[in-house]
């Protein structure tokens, strides 16, 4: 792969009919992985360290059970989206995704867009959990929207609506992939799921958090990936994923 075209400054164009497949999405995402491999170190060592932070203050508040953990984790979101607008923005800079300069005035519409992509996650997944799923995929290019081409939350939401809607059943798939590995990593550091991990020592508290960090950056990776691919600013090509 010789790397993405970049884009002519200042002309934003709408996203081309475009089909994915999961091949496709995960051919360009670990090609993206290999070419920003330094970023992607620092991302986890950025997210590991900020979840091992707030663990680190609970246990020294002596919050240890599971409604102060969830109090907590409500607490921390907006400090995770900053971690993900920190990781994402490089990336994008990167891979040459921006139709224009990029300025640190669309931290806020990220977060806003963060905000009500999270809520609506959540909110479908109380209605019989694929309601929650598919917003999930439909939605998930709707901050490198944002990041990379200047787009308001709504409209970067409603960019991301309409350009998913061929590709939703793989990137779904490659989603929930990320989410079933990192869960079952957490699953072997601390013997179930949902439960804080308070009672871990601090190595395995560390290396848990590593584990969800790793998942937080892939997703992270993935989103843009499926950015690059239904932007048009590259093509797949699967046979030269380290190129």
């Amino acid at each position: 792969m010789s790397g993405p075209a970049p884009n002519v400054c200042g002309v934003i164009s709408p996203f081309p009919p475009r089909r994915l497949g999961t091949a496709d999405i995960l051919a360009d995402m670990a090609a993206m992985v290999w070419r920003n491999r330094v970023l992607a170190v620092l991302a986890v060592a950025l997210v590991s360290g900020e979840l091992f932070l707030v663990e680190a203050i609970m246990r020294h508040l002596a919050l240890t059970d599971t409604r102060a953990w969830l109090w907590a984790a409500l607490a921390n979101a907006p400090l995770i989206m900053l971690c993900n607008y920190a990781i994402a923005a490089p990336l994008i800079g990167a891979e040459r995704l921006f139709p224009r300069r990029w300025s640190l005035l669309g931290l806020p519409g990220y977060l806003a867009t963060s905000l009500i992509t999270t809520i609506g996650f959540y909110a479908g997944l109380a209605l019989l959990v694929l309601p929650g799923l598919l917003l999930l995929a439909r939605l998930s290019i709707a901050g490198p929207c944002v990041i990379a081409r200047g787009l308001g939350p709504l409209a970067a939401l409603r960019t991301s609506w309409q350009a998913t809607r061929e590709s939703t059943g793989a990137i779904l798939a490659v989603l929930v992939l990320i989410r079933a590995i990192e869960l079952a990593g957490r699953f072997a550091f601390s013997g179930h799921f949902g439960d804080p991990s308070l009672a871990l020592g601090p190595v395995l508290t560390s290396l848990r958090d590593m584990v969800s960090a790793i998942g937080q950056t892939a997703t992270i990776f993935a989103c843009v990936a499926v950015f690059a691919l239904l932007s048009g600013a590259r093509e797949p090509a699967m046979a030269d994923v380290f190129g």
